[in-house]
């Protein structure tokens, strides 16, 4: 693994830094491997060590499906976890925010291999995350492991793979579950809708495929209760337009991106 860089970045009251770690000869549990896998981060305060020299004030904080590491460190979120007196003051702790494989800056299909980027799944994500801390940043336990989503899955999962490296767990969105009902029904129906597109093209394709965004806010409105899609769209209208701006951003996100995104939590099972 090679060292991470750092580059400082705004807001110096709560000490930011971007870094990338590159990890060499990745496996992945399919037996694939990637010559170097690139994991993005951005980290808030600084490391406290204990009398044994070891840091003892990390959290890690992992984003949900089809988001990032930005989700916690900007916004509502960074203006009320991490400033000074809140739960996650930036004075105290050392806060790690990485993307995980297949999302923002870190490595994902559409930088080159497009289908040919190995199959990820959680465990995976959750390895690679795992080196990062350990080996990239030097955290060998954390006082907090938290995320939301697919984050909070990733979570469950790490308690799971390293029972030891972490003191508490916070998933909030997910339950220590296999996935199936609406849930894995409402993945399989946007997979299938990608993989059917005629503009797909097995991956290859050089406009990206349209079609099948027309179902991708699916997953959105079943996260969200009857009471929630009312208040936001009470009238048709009002509907007409969230359903407009469901789609605008799924279609940020490149096609297979997406597909291996929606197929990643096929092993999700921290049962197990």
């Amino acid at each position: 693994m090679q060292p991470p860089e750092k580059t400082e970045t705004s807001r110096p009251s709560l000490r930011r830094q971007d870094g990338v770690c590159t990890i060499k000869n990745f496996a992945f549990a399919s037996g694939e491997r990637i010559d170097e896998l690139r994991l993005h981060y951005t980290t808030l305060g600084t490391p406290a060590y204990d009398a044994a020299g070891q840091i003892c004030n990390a959290v890690l904080l992992l984003h949900s499906s089809t988001s990032n590491r930005m989700q916690w460190v900007t916004g509502a979120l960074e203006r009320s976890l991490f400033g000074p007196g809140q739960v996650l003051d930036a004075g105290r702790y050392f806060i790690i925010a990485p993307d995980l494989i297949g999302h923002g800056q870190s490595s994902k299909p559409s930088d080159g291999l497009r289908t040919r980027f190995p199959r990820y799944r959680c465990r995976d994500m959750a390895a690679a995350a795992h080196l990062l801390v350990t080996q990239g940043l030097k955290v060998n336990r954390l006082q907090l492991v938290m995320g939301t989503s697919l984050g909070a899955m990733l979570t469950w999962v790490w308690g799971q793979m390293y029972p030891e490296s972490a003191a508490r767990l916070v998933p909030i969105g997910a339950y220590p579950l296999p996935l199936g009902g609406r849930n894995w029904i409402g993945r399989r129906m946007m997979i299938e809708a990608i993989r059917h597109d005629p503009a797909w093209v097995n991956g290859d394709y050089e406009q990206r495929p349209n079609s099948y965004l027309y179902t991708a806010p699916l997953l959105t409105l079943m996260a969200q209760s009857v009471q929630q899609l009312m208040d936001l769209a009470p009238d048709q209208r009002s509907a007409d337009r969230y359903y407009g701006q469901l789609l605008k951003r799924v279609a940020q996100h490149d096609t297979n991106d997406l597909l291996y995104i929606l197929e990643a939590t096929q092993d999700y099972n921290p049962t197990v």
